[in-house]
């Protein structure tokens, strides 16, 4: 969770109560580490999959939307931006 909460930026607790929502809604499911009983390791369940891939759509649906007042022109510098810009982290 510590990893998880980093990588976010937010506290630990923060994603304890998200982690736990999830797991309560069969997106996810614990598997406690055979080697490290302090490890716990998190799974997408079929039905997280398909969860995730509904939101890759939809997010995918709304960036087209937002970007299809540039031309094509401007959408592949736009793209080129957005990477520097992601890649400077």
């Amino acid at each position: 969770m510590k990893n998880i909460a980093e990588e976010m930026k937010v506290t630990p607790a923060a994603v304890t109560l998200i982690i736990d929502k999830l797991a309560d809604d069969k997106e996810i499911k614990r598997i406690a580490d055979l080697n490290d009983h302090r490890i716990t390791r998190l799974a997408l369940t079929p039905k997280g999959v398909a969860s995730l891939k509904a939101g890759k759509e939809i997010f995918r649906k709304h960036i087209a939307e937002i970007v299809s007042v540039l031309s094509v022109t401007e959408q592949k510098e736009f793209a080129v931006i957005l990477k520097k810009l992601i890649n400077k982290n």
